[in-house]
C-alpha cells in the first residue's frame, strides 16, 4: 500500500508522484516503452503540475486513493483492475489540470 505522509508541498507532491509511476513503468522492462514515456511526461510537466496542486489529500479522490488501489490490484495479480485504476488516476489528473486552466480563464 501506498504510504500517506501528511500534507505534501506541491513539488514533494509532484516527486512522489513521478517516483511512484516510474517504477510501475520500469517495472515493464521494455527498452522501447521507457523514452516514449519520458517524453510524454516532459511534454505534459505543467499540466501535471497544475493538477498535483489541485489534488485534495482529504477529498473524495485523491492521488492516494488511486495509488493505493493500483497496488492492491497488482499484489492481488488483478492487473486488469490495475490497468484501469492507472488510467482513472491519469485521467482525473488531467480533468482536474482542465478544471484550474478553465477557473484561471474566467478569473
Amino acid at each position: 500500500m501506498v504510504r500517506r505522509r501528511g500534507r505534501l508541498s506541491v513539488d514533494e507532491a509532484l516527486e512522489a508522484n513521478l517516483a511512484f509511476h516510474f517504477r510501475l513503468y520500469r517495472a515493464c522492462d521494455s527498452p522501447v516503452l521507457m523514452p516514449i514515456i519520458e517524453s510524454l511526461w516532459l511534454q505534459s510537466g505543467a499540466l501535471v503540475r497544475t493538477a498535483v496542486a489541485a489534488f485534495r489529500p482529504d477529498g473524495a479522490i485523491s492521488a492516494y486513493h488511486f495509488h493505493n488501489e493500483i497496488v492492491d490490484a497488482l499484489e492481488r495479480g488483478d492487473v486488469a483492475r490495475a490497468k484501469l485504476a492507472l488510467g482513472e488516476d491519469i485521467g482525473r489528473a488531467f480533468d482536474l489540470a482542465r478544471e484550474q486552466l478553465a477557473e484561471g480563464a474566467g478569473a
